[in-house]
């Protein structure tokens, strides 16, 4: 008798460094949530610094301030009793820092189950839509998440039959990031690719610090296991009432998790050429050779398990997944003429965001799943 649920236990393998992002109260601020000294960040303990000899009444005084050189002057020599833990922070940044979730009853740093999710829908959407008209779709305006998935209300979602568990990692790190952009000379002549220094100030050079954000990272091979349950008897039960039936129906057939998994790596190989030849043909700002050979190499893993059958495919997530990736992906099948914002004249979705650490320069998000049992 067929199963109701089909789990399946999987194992998740950082393959680029990854970051789930939180809420912006979250985020660390330098001078409220922590002071960089010695390239370590040091995470400030509220209760710990009441219980020392700090002056909360100065300290208050400087947080009203804002003049955080001052309060990281007045708290730089008892930052070893009033921390409660530290970090690796080779690079100094003014944006806050970006933190990943960490749940402080198992802890562990949880990549959520609902973020696992999402990556795998934009996939999803662009297996199914793929062989429809791009201006048809387009008329469906914000109706073409229900046209395409169907309608939670009636339960025809595609979606709900598919659910993932979270995994939970043991250690983060901090990495820097900078935005590689497409800008214009003074001259106005053609686009081309560099580094994003200031709000108005992009060119061929690059700089650590300067419009950089630092992200709490997952990081290169980290690996985790959680588990990603099908429902394909439900599913055949309301299918008959579903657009895109025989796309759907072609994913729950036989093994509905090795079909998934084929078609999130199908959509990841698209997107890597797509964005292999956007770098290529923007290749003027510094180390974009770096960044070329990271994709490569990740179109490289996505082609080898490919031939898996359905057992391991390579996904793209989360922070710096960047707008093709997040809307399925069907809009373009050229990322180097996405056109011009009719209202304000530039070019759009020409940013790019970049992790810089021990000298690679590669984007965000790449994870790796193998089903295990």
């Amino acid at each position: 008798m067929e199963t109701v649920n089909q789990k399946h236990k999987v194992k998740a393998t950082v393959i680029s460094p990854l970051s789930i992002g939180q809420s912006s109260e979250k985020d660390w601020v330098e001078g409220i949530d922590y002071i960089r000294a010695d390239n370590t960040l040091y995470h400030l303990n509220m209760q710990l610094m009441a219980d020392s000899d700090i002056s909360m009444e100065k300290l208050s005084a400087l947080y009203a301030s804002g003049e955080t050189n001052k309060i990281k002057d007045y708290l730089q020599g008892k930052l070893k009793e009033i921390h409660d833990f530290s970090m690796n922070m080779p690079i100094s940044s003014v944006n806050p820092v970006k933190t990943f979730y960490f749940n402080p009853i198992t802890a562990k740093y949880v990549l959520s189950g609902s973020s696992l999710k999402g990556a795998i829908r934009s996939a999803v959407f662009h297996s199914l839509v793929q062989n429809e008209a791009i201006d048809e779709l387009h008329r469906k305006g914000n109706g073409l998440d229900r046209y395409v998935f169907g309608d939670i209300a009636d339960g025809t979602n595609f979606m709900r039959f598919i659910r993932i568990g979270d995994f939970d990692f043991e250690k983060t790190e901090l990495i820097n990031t900078k935005i590689y952009n497409l800008w214009k000379d003074h001259a106005g002549n053609k686009w081309q690719g560099g580094w994003k220094h200031k709000k108005a100030d992009t060119n061929c050079s690059f700089n650590d610090v300067g419009f950089n954000t630092i992200y709490e990272c997952l990081m290169p091979r980290a690996e985790a296991y959680g588990f990603i349950m099908v429902s394909s008897l439900l599913y055949s039960n309301i299918s008959a009432q579903m657009r895109f039936k025989e796309e759907k129906d072609r994913i729950m057939r036989g093994s509905p998790i090795h079909r998934l998994f084929s078609v999130v790596n199908e959509a990841t190989l698209s997107y890597l050429e797509k964005e292999i030849r956007f770098f290529e043909a923007y290749p003027q700002g510094r180390y974009s050779e770096r960044i070329i050979a990271s994709l490569k190499h990740y179109h490289e893993l996505a082609s080898t398990l490919s031939a898996s059958n359905g057992n391991d495919c390579l996904v793209k997530m989360s922070a710096g997944t960047g707008f093709h990736s997040i809307t399925g992906d069907w809009q373009y099948d050229d990322y180097t003429k996405t056109g011009c914002d009719y209202q304000t004249g530039k070019k759009r979705f020409k940013s790019r965001k970049i992790a810089c650490f021990n000298g690679q320069f590669t984007p965000m998000g790449f994870l790796k799943l193998q089903i295990v049992e």
